[in-house]
């Protein structure tokens, strides 16, 4: 049974499950075991607990225990280093690769390592030769609010180009990442993001009571599920379609910083029709989702979504809805089958949110169906053992 150590940018039990977590659960289900390189760090303690209470019974090392079938997961504690980047780096990376060394002191020749974050770059040699490495590029981490410093740039390109010499096979998700790293590795793939078919699809399918936070609304239902970043999406653009049609509710689904967004955008906490929900439970995002006369990408046009595939847009394809974007080159090729939208042109879009059109619906439920994680799934196994 081959084994895949995921070396992930995100925590399993994240607020939203992307790729990562996606990926992983269904290459566990058709045979692989996958160890899932926490990217949180818990206690010393807390790894103790697993370790002595929760081994895990297919890696049975400190701090990693059996989530799932098929799924185990590796923590790692924080060390007491001091505020120099280098440190804190290793202790972010370095040191958890150092916690599952004596898994690759004698792993089998067919180990796959794959590899969602940059930072791991700095540390290729605890990964031993013989084990394949699967570079899989979701962002462009340059882009990123937290990696704006010249010296945190200078570490990611670095990093980057040093897993990039060293993978077998490289993922990117978008069309503007695919060009970057194609230039550089030959065996760059184009595998774009894709959605839970099944989930979403349930909206046009069944029906929902409405939840009681929608129930005292009244008018069209204009919704956006997702995380709620000021560099990805554009409350300024939101600001004026709550201004410019009243009467409709703005519905916002997914985890937010409150204080850091009224330092920006106190506007949007005192418009009676934008409503920030909080963070949806995935089982229950069709009971709300059932009930929107229409879905939104309101995202801004920058650097950082230059590069960026939303996994929402499938899933909000599967639904039945109606859906607005703003221009996302990556989203270029899928143009027919929504609606676009920009600051000019707010008013004439959002109008007539009543027209159908059954052509259109039917060729955006058949995108969603063909473009699930099963599709995906079957794509990167075939570029990685072909």
């Amino acid at each position: 049974m081959k084994t895949i150590v995921c070396l992930s940018s995100q925590g399993w039990n994240s607020d939203l499950w992307t790729n990562k977590q996606h990926i992983m659960s269904r290459f566990a289900k058709k045979g692989y075991r996958i160890l899932y390189v926490n990217k949180e760090i818990r206690s010393f303690f807390e790894c103790c607990y697993y370790s002595m209470f929760k081994k895990s019974k297919e890696f049975p090392y400190f701090g990693v225990y059996d989530l799932t079938e098929g799924v185990s997961f590796a923590n790692s504690y924080s060390l007491l280093f001091k505020k120099k980047p280098d440190k804190q780096r290793f202790n972010a990376y370095g040191f958890k690769l150092k916690l599952i060394q004596p898994f690759f002191d004698k792993c089998d020749d067919d180990t796959i390592v794959w590899i969602y974050h940059p930072g791991y770059g700095d540390y290729l040699d605890m990964i031993p030769e013989k084990c394949r490495v699967v570079y899989d590029c979701v962002d462009d981490y340059k882009t990123f609010p937290e990696f704006s410093s010249d010296s945190k740039q200078q570490w990611i390109q670095q990093s980057e180009a040093a897993i990039l010499k060293r993978a077998d096979v490289v993922f990117a998700t978008s069309k503007p990442l695919y060009n970057r790293l194609t230039s550089v590795h030959d065996n760059t793939h184009y595998v774009h993001n894709v959605g839970d078919y099944d989930h979403f699809n349930q909206v046009s399918t069944k029906s929902y009571p409405k939840p009681k936070s929608l129930q005292v609304l009244t008018g069209p239902m204009i919704g956006f599920f997702g995380a709620l970043s000021d560099f990805k999406v554009d409350f300024n653009l939101l600001i004026k379609m709550a201004h410019t049609f009243p009467d409709y509710q703005w519905i916002l689904m997914g985890p937010f910083d409150q204080s850091a967004l009224e330092k920006r955008y106190l506007e949007l906490f005192q418009l009676s029709n934008i409503h920030f929900l909080g963070k949806i439970a995935y089982s229950e995002l069709p009971f709300y989702l059932y009930h929107m006369n229409a879905l939104m990408i309101p995202y801004c046009l920058n650097e950082h979504t230059t590069h960026v595939f939303p996994i929402k847009f499938f899933e909000a394809l599967a639904t039945g809805k109606r859906l607005f974007i703003t221009n996302l080159p990556a989203l270029k090729d899928y143009y027919d089958v929504v609606d676009l939208f920009d600051e000019d042109t707010i008013k004439s879009v959002f109008s007539n949110l009543t027209h159908e059109d059954d052509t259109r619906l039917q060729n955006q439920l058949q995108l969603a169906k063909k473009f699930s994680w099963e599709y995906r799934v079957e794509h990167l196994l075939g570029a990685v053992f072909s």
